[in-house]
């Protein structure tokens, strides 16, 4: 909750309700966004048990046979900081080449045969306490079978400082989620009554269900902010202007000031808009709402 806290009595309950189900859950659970929100202690540790794994790819980086492997990012048994927790999968290595590791949910015919393509392939197979059958069954009903020649029991991720490289997939799904942030703030700053209008008929259909005849939003790592301390801050920003060079009027999402998501409203030759640009900056840390001035 902000001090100025922006309620839309307007979105009736069902629709609030399901938005939170097909969107909002995957913003703040499986995204870039879910794991900056634990990262900058917003979210207790022990709430990395409830990260998802369809758009967040962990690589461990250490010394091992662990190097390279998938993790999952969770908490410590105390709960009181993350650590990187592997995850079951296999390994497929082609001689001279790098592994290619594919989680128990990532393993298919196809994406088994494009990994172990070749003459001659090493496979090593990574798997909690009574999991390793489970695997191989997995790989033999796949059409894949091998000989084991060792088995590692308790192999633990070093004491060492480790590295992990976090990958983040940004799919319909979230820029659905991010154009309905972009959706609200138009209609908390320009009223209710104007986003019902038919100009806004494109993105409200995009999303409520993903329907796009072109490309409408993007995602771009950066900040629209600017200043000395611009690059430090981890607030959020959401604006609305009017874009003269495309006629067009584009909201501006940017969470915890990493990605920036622009969201187009729609696109006319009307000069009803040409002064519009308005910006708010909301601060997760001192809960406050600040208006800041945009150019049009």
């Amino acid at each position: 909750m902000f001090e100025q806290n922006w309620t839309l009595p307007e979105v009736c309950d069902a629709c609030n309700g399901r938005f939170g189900r097909e969107l909002d859950f995957h913003l703040t659970r499986d995204s870039l966004e879910a794991y900056l929100r634990l990262d900058l202690g917003l979210k207790p540790a022990s709430a990395a048990s409830k990260l998802r794994d369809k758009r967040i790819k962990g690589t461990l980086w250490a010394t091992g046979p662990l190097h390279g492997s998938r993790v999952r990012i969770g908490p410590t048994h105390d709960g009181d900081d993350l650590i990187p927790v592997p995850v079951p999968q296999v390994g497929f290595r082609r001689p001279g080449e790098e592994w290619i590791f594919l989680t128990e949910k990532e393993l298919s015919r196809e994406a088994v045969a494009s990994a172990s393509a070749g003459s001659q392939v090493e496979v090593r197979v990574i798997a909690e306490a009574g999991g390793l059958e489970r695997l191989c069954a997995q790989l033999a009903a796949l059409g894949f079978s091998f000989d084991a020649t060792e088995q590692h029991l308790d192999i633990g991720i070093p004491e060492e400082r480790v590295q992990v490289a976090l990958d983040f997939l940004v799919d319909k799904t979230i820029l659905r989620a991010a154009s309905k942030i972009a959706f609200n703030y138009a209609a908390k700053v320009l009223g209710a009554w104007v986003v019902r209008r038919s100009e806004f008929d494109r993105i409200r259909e995009f999303i409520k269900t993903g329907a796009e005849t072109e490309t409408l939003v993007s995602a771009r790592q950066g900040s629209p902010l600017v200043g000395p301390e611009a690059g430090r801050s981890r607030t959020h920003s959401c604006g609305i202007r009017w874009v003269h060079e495309q006629q067009s009027l584009v909201g501006l999402v940017c969470l915890f000031n990493e990605v920036t998501y622009r969201v187009p409203m729609f696109t006319n030759n009307t000069e009803e808009w040409q002064d519009l640009g308005v910006q708010h900056i909301f601060d997760p840390i001192s809960r406050k709402i600040t208006l800041v001035e945009m150019e049009p």
